[in-house]
């Protein structure tokens, strides 16, 4: 009897539900920033789908060994990604086209003086908010995230757990660092 692409799928399926548990014991284990339940689900269908293509029995493992090794360290590898320390900006960034899109005209005309519709402007002040990670002090870059995010000061404040005038501060040193940039 060929094999079918049902045959296939059917005993992945039977599998996958077999070895779901362990996907679920590993996410319990490990926190992989942005990564939901649903996100662990699939990453371990595909690693499932991998494993089942290159198994190799004669090996001396079972397959269950062999699935759950495999997926433990591709998230291993997520969390070495997600903790290296070239990729810190990158974590704390916004990007651009999050800032405008929710700010629009009014960040670039009020916060940084620069028009949007402007398109030399527009580009400098990419360049400078693609890399404020690089030159903000951690505080000054958390105040500014947030503040990205749609907070407010006092929000801000409160989820710092530092007083209002220090967030103004960092907020008001990450502009002037930014403004500096630019200029």
């Amino acid at each position: 009897m060929p094999i079918t692409n049902s045959c296939v799928d059917d005993e992945l399926e039977v599998l996958f539900q077999k070895y779901q548990p362990v996907i679920l014991n590993l996410q319990s284990q490990y926190y992989v920033r942005d990564m939901l339940e649903d996100d662990w689900i699939q990453e371990g269908r595909i690693i499932l789908y991998k494993c089942w293509s290159s198994y190799d029995e004669t090996l001396g493992s079972t397959f269950g060994a062999f699935f759950k090794q495999s997926f433990q360290n591709h998230i291993f590898s997520k969390l070495r990604k997600q903790r290296a320390v070239k990729r810190q900006a990158e974590m704390n960034a916004s990007s651009y086209e999050m800032i405008t899109q929710e700010y629009g005209a009014e960040f670039f005309d009020v916060v940084l003086g620069y028009a949007k519709d402007d398109p030399v402007s527009r580009l400098i002040v990419k360049e400078a908010l693609t890399a404020y990670p690089t030159y903000c002090a951690p505080m000054e870059r958390r105040v500014l995230n947030l503040f990205l995010q749609g907070k407010e000061m006092m929000e801000i404040s409160d989820i710092m757990e530092v007083s209002q005038r220090a967030v103004g501060s960092a907020f008001n040193r990450a502009m002037n660092k930014i403004r500096k940039e630019i200029r």
